[in-house]
Order: C-alpha cells, then structure tokens, then sequence
C-alpha cells in the first residue's frame, strides 16, 4: 500500500530480516553438509498427492477445536473487523491480513491435497490469536455482536480450561469414547511406561545387549523410557541420528533386540539381514481395556553384514 512504503526505506524491516536469517542460520549450516535432506524432505510434502475439497470439512472442526469454540469466534470476528477497517492503525490491519489470509489459503489448498495433519495451521495461530484479542478490546461492535464478544470473553477461558481438561483424560483413559479408538491413541505416550518395562524384561531374558526398532517414533519412545543406559537404536534412516553418539560396536555384535508393530507378513526383510531370527515374544500397548499397538520382538544375531541400514535416504534418492 502506498501509504506504507515508506518503511521500505526505513532499516528495521531488512533488521528484523537479517535477525530472522541468523536465527534460522543453523538450519541452513546443518542442510548444507548432509545434502539439504531436510529441505527436500518438506517440499516434498507439498506434491498433489489426490485433490479432494472434502478433506475441508475435516478441517474447520478441527481447527474450531484446536482454536477452542468461543476463540475461534473471536478471532473470526476480529478478521472480520480488520478487512472491514473497523479497528486497528493501517499498518497493523495490513500485518495481521498478510500473515493469516495468504496462510490460510495455501494450507487450505493444501488441505485438499493431501491429508495433511490440522496441526500445519500452526503458523497462522499467532494472527490469530491477535485478531481475537483486536475483536475483543478495540472493536466498537453494535449491541447484539457485542453481546456476542463479551459472553466470549467472559467464558473463553474457563471453556478452554474444561477442553483441555477433557483432552487430558481423554488421551490418558480414553473413558470418553467409551475406550474406543480415536485420534489421539498414537500421537500421545500412553502405555509406553508399562510396555517398556515388558520389553526390557525381555531383553533382560534373552541376554540382548541393545534395542533396534525401525522408526525415530518407536526408537524416541524406548530411549525415554526404557532404564538409563539401555542401548537403543532405529536400525535404518540413519541420517535422523546423525549428531548422537553410536552405540558402541561391542553391543551390536551379540543378541539383538528388535521391536516392530505386527505387520501382515511378518518382517522376512529380518531374514535378509540376520542368520538368526527367533520371535521371542508378542507385546501389546494398551490404554485401559484398547489395544493401540501390537509389537513383535524378534531376537536377531549374525548380522550377515552391517547392522544399521546406511542406504542412501529416500529423499536424496
């Protein structure tokens, strides 16, 4: 806009750009020597895997409870205020505009691409969690909208304190879908605690001297809680673990304990790796009466060449 282009020859937005690229430097340094896998990694999130405009009715719910109800209603209002000038200086209309419309569009596309999680909004919640704040103490709003914003002020707390209240037992019980299965099951550590401690009498039984698992996600979950000093390793994409010290050669020469989800098939790639291969053992991860997850544990010995997979990333592949 005319009327803010003078800050164009002023020094604090090239500053501010200047104090974002240090910040971000590290990023860069790290990519730099290990082949940019990060960078390609996430833009390769970004291809159409298959457009469905349905996944948008996944979206608002979501994004009404992720905001909480009352919030949401605010920061909606707020935008509303800002497009229609009701409120705030120019340049301030014009900031929270540019960070929220141009991100909510382009999540939304892509959206409807892919069934991207409702957590990539991230970047647009601190513009709006300022329009709500704008729709609430700034905005001259007729009798009845400001009927609306002051029941929401009023009650947007206490409602977001009872949501995540009920989130908390939810995720931890499941009681509130009656233990049914549902989103939260395998983004959260419940039963970790008690399936660790199975594994490692396991691993304590067959003498294993380290712990292998295929993903960062079951690999991160282990070294957190199984005891202090267990050797723990993701035997392939090793690139995740590329600034963590190895394990020591001597605990990956002998009896191996590797940890998977049961899987259709089984594991024969195990077969390939190693000349000895015993299922030792089936575990499950349970919240109450729920089977989350079902783990196998096979022990491994004789590897028939290196125990980690070094193969070349997929995404520099």
């Amino acid at each position: 806009m005319p009327k803010l282009r003078r800050w164009l020859i002023s020094p604090w937005p090239y500053l501010g750009g200047i104090v974002a690229l240090g910040v971000f430097s590290p990023v860069i340094f790290w990519n730099a020597d290990h082949h940019w896998v990060s960078f390609i990694k996430q833009i390769g999130r970004a291809r159409i895997a298959d457009f469905r405009p349905a996944f948008i009715s996944e979206l608002i719910p979501t994004q009404i409870a992720f905001a909480t109800p009352l919030v949401f209603i605010l920061g909606a209002m707020g935008l509303y205020a800002l497009l229609r000038r009701k409120a705030g200086a120019l340049a301030a209309r014009t900031l929270i505009k540019r960070c929220s419309g141009p991100s909510w569009c382009i999540l939304s596309g892509i959206r409807c691409m892919r069934a991207s999680r409702p957590t990539g909004f991230a970047p647009v919640y601190p513009a709006f969690a300022i329009a709500a704040a704008v729709a609430a103490n700034i905005t001259q709003w007729d009798v009845r909208p400001q009927r609306v914003v002051d029941f929401c002020v009023r009650w947007s707390s206490p409602v977001g304190i009872l949501i995540f209240a009920l989130l908390i037992v939810q995720a931890n019980t499941g009681v509130l879908s009656a233990y049914r299965r549902d989103a939260t099951v395998r983004s959260v550590g419940v039963g970790w605690r008690a399936l660790a401690s199975e594994i490692e009498a396991v691993r304590a039984r067959v003498g294993a001297s380290c712990v292998l698992a295929p993903d960062y996600g079951t690999t991160g979950w282990l070294a957190f809680y199984l005891p202090p000093g267990t050797c723990v390793a993701q035997q392939s994409q090793r690139i995740r673990w590329v600034n963590m010290p190895e394990p020591d050669p001597a605990q990956l020469s002998g009896k191996l304990l590797y940890v998977d989800e049961a899987r259709p098939g089984g594991r024969p790639n195990l077969n390939e790796m190693f000349a000895r291969v015993e299922q030792v053992a089936e575990l499950k991860r349970m919240r109450g009466p729920l089977t989350i997850e079902t783990y196998v544990l096979d022990l491994v010995e004789d590897a028939k060449g290196e125990v980690f997979d070094r193969s070349t990333p997929p995404e520099l592949e």
